[in-house]
Order: C-alpha cells, then structure tokens, then sequence
C-alpha cells in the first residue's frame, strides 16, 4: 500500500506541475497585473450599479435562479478525483491496487470540494445575509452544503459504477431529479425560515445516515476498468477540440447504439436517394448521433439558447444570446466534417470534392434551421419581435446560410488544399 501511495504522490506532483506551467503560461504577471487593475476599475466604477443587481436578484422570479445556484455550488465535486484515470491503464489488472489508488485520488477531490464550498458558502452567506431578506446561520449553512456535496460525489461514484447501461441512465435520471427538485424545494424552504430548529435538526441527522451509506456503496463499488478508461480518453479528446478548435477523435472500445427515433430523424436512410452526396450527409448524421457527447452538447446549446429567452425577458437580449449559441453550435458541427478526413469509407468509395464540398455546404443547415426558427417562434411569442416576426426568421434563416458557409469553405480549403 506504501508503493501504491508514492506512486499516487508522484501523479499529483507530476500534474500539478503541468497545470501550473499551464496557468503561468496563461498569464503572466504583467497580464495578472492589468487584468487586476482593469477589474479593480470596472468593479469600482460600477459600484451602484452592482448594488442595484444585488437588490434585483433577490426579488422576484430572479431568487429561483438564486436559489439554484446556491443548490448547484452544494451539489457539485468530481466524483472520479482530480487525476486523470487515463494514466492509471497499467493498474487495471491489479483491481486491488487499482482501486486504492483511485480512492486516493477520490480523498483529495474531497478535501479541495471542502475548500471550495467553504470559500463559496462564505461569500453567498454574507451576499445573502447583506440583502437583509434571508436569516440562516453560517455554519449550518456550510454544513448542509457540504453534507449534499459529500452525498452527490460518493452516489456518483456509485451509479457510474453500474455495469448496466439502461439501470445506470435510470439511476442517473432519479438521482438527479431528488438532488435537484427536492433539494431545491428544500433549500427554498429554509433560506425563508420556515423550517424550525427541530426539523433542520431531524434532516441533518438524515442526511448524515445518508451520508454514511453512500460511503458504504462507494466501498462496494466494483470499477469497471474499460469502460472508465474510455469515458476519459473521450473526455481528455472533447476538451482539447475546444481549447484547440478542432474536431475530437474518440474512442470506440464503447459501442453506442443509435437510437431508432434519433436514426429516423437524423439519417434518414429510408428517404434519402443512395448518391454520392447523400450518401456522405447519410455517414456524417450517423456520426452525429453515434459520437458520444454529440446531441447531448447539441441540447446543451440549446437550452441555453432557451433559458436566454425566459430569463432575460428581452426580445433583444435574448436574439444577442441566440446568435452567439448560433456561432458555437454551427462551429462544433462544421467541425465533425475533420473526423471524415481519414474515413476507410470514403477511400473504397470516392467522392469528387465537389460532391463533398457541397455536403460540407449544406450538411449542418437541416440541424441548424429548426432549431434556431423554433427559438425565434419561442423568442417572439414570450418576449416578442425584435424588428418583425417574419424580418426575425428571415435574418436568422440567413445568418445561418452565411456561417456555415464560411466554414465549409474553411474546412474544403484545410482538407484539399492543405493550408
């Protein structure tokens, strides 16, 4: 168990080297320096206006959002530890080993989520506090916070390890819908006082036998070596696409099913004549929906796209948030196209670049546009037009065409032309 711990130690050294060479690189201290004063500035120069915010956000339908984002600083931690399980490859035989060299990892994800809820529940207190609407005591305040976040990693832990795929999405879904709904129903009732002392005392003691048996089904926990391998890898793969602005290449030791709905809408291999140009939509839609992380982000995008439109009650506002979800979700799917540069497919079966060109064209459009009408519908019946109702569809409509293409042209000229 020594040898395992050393090792454990070199790894945090080992990366907390390359994040802090990482950061240092980020900024410098010149830049730190300048980044301080201008804020500093911003911050000094926009006091009453801050203090306005501050008033706004605690009335109204803004305490909602508020309130989940308290719920969302509780309930939050990496449940696989701050190493990358990538490197522990070499320890899959040896489950023994393996799995104490995780949990080594897991005890310091929990000492640093400590840290940081103790430092977050510090600022929210006396942001709350300030306001003069809330009375909540500081240390029950922390204690719940970090009992929740305890429970959530250590349950998270639990439901990754099930070897079962539909159980685990279904375990997945209830824990969350708990965590969320009932914790936010919760968290509602006792930031307003209406709970008193004996049952915030009665729930604490539940949440500590909760705690304890979350402990007890994280011991229990048998990991399953590859397939979390793989998740991570993955992982490592979409986060270096968005730092590096290219498309990530995953890992297929996992096999991901489409779905039969998601293959209807998305392939339409039934409807579609088997050309040369629909044969390449018909590969690309099928790596849309095959590609872990692909709809989900997609969805993502969207919500957000969404929430813009019913928070910010500002049909400009919320066409600003629009076209810039517009630019971030065309750019991911414009870049799907670089993970077809070395298909096996298209090598036994040509296509002419044109042909190809024409896809990269118009490929990502029969996502994009309804996704994007239907936001401006939504936009102008909750918050109305920005100029007119059918201008709004037709600047969204073209904006979309522009961008995308744009970025074929981007990507026929890195693809065949080499720049």
């Amino acid at each position: 168990m020594e040898a395992i711990q050393k090792l454990w130690l070199k790894r945090v050294k080992y990366l907390a080297t390359i994040y802090y060479k990482f950061i240092s690189f980020q900024f410098d201290a010149v830049i730190l320096i300048y980044t301080l004063f201008f804020a500093g500035a911003a911050i000094h120069y926009n006091l009453s206006r801050i203090y306005l915010y501050r008033e706004t956000i605690t009335q109204g339908n803004w305490v909602m959002i508020l309130q989940l984002v308290i719920l969302a600083a509780m309930a939050s931690g990496s449940y696989k530890g701050f190493l990358k399980n990538a490197d522990e490859v070499f320890l899959t035989p040896l489950n023994q080993h393996g799995k104490a060299f995780i949990f080594y990892s897991f005890r310091l994800s929990e000492i640093i989520a400590l840290l940081i809820w103790s430092a977050a529940s510090l600022a929210l207190y006396f942001f709350i506090s300030s306001v003069g609407q809330w009375h909540i005591s500081l240390w029950l305040f922390w204690l719940v916070g970090l009992l929740l976040k305890l429970i959530y990693m250590n349950l998270s832990f639990f439901i990754y390890q099930i070897n079962s795929r539909n159980i685990r999405k279904i375990a997945k879904v209830l824990f969350y819908f708990v965590v969320w709904i009932v914790g936010y129903r919760y968290l509602g009732l006792w930031l307003s006082g209406v709970l008193n002392s004996h049952m915030v005392v009665t729930n604490l003691c539940g949440m500590a036998i909760m705690l304890i048996i979350s402990i007890y089904l994280k011991k229990l926990s048998a990991i399953p070596w590859n397939r979390w391998i793989t998740d991570e890898t993955n992982s490592r793969a979409n986060n270096y696409a968005t730092l590096l602005k290219t498309a990530p290449i995953e890992k297929g030791s996992v096999k991901i099913k489409a779905n039969s709905i998601a293959n209807a809408l998305f392939t339409w291999d039934r409807f579609l004549p088997f050309d040369e140009k629909r044969a390449l939509l018909l590969l690309y839609y099928r790596m849309i929906i095959r590609g872990k992380g692909n709809l989900s982000l997609i969805l993502q995008l969207s919500a957000a796209s969404l929430a813009a439109i019913l928070i910010l009650k500002n049909s400009m506002l919320a066409g600003i948030g629009i076209f810039l979800v517009s630019l971030l979700l065309s750019d991911f799917l414009m870049s799907l196209w670089y993970n077809l540069k070395d298909n096996v497919w298209l090598k036994l079966y040509p296509i002419s670049r044109a042909q190809q060109y024409w896809a990269y064209q118009w490929g990502a459009i029969v996502i994009l546009l309804p996704i994007f009408i239907l936001l401006i519908l939504i936009n102008v019946a909750i918050n109305g037009a920005i100029l007119n109702p059918v201008v709004d569809l037709f600047i969204i409509s073209i904006w979309l065409l522009i961008i995308t293409q744009i970025k074929a042209f981007s990507i026929y000229t890195k693809m065949f032309l080499r720049v």
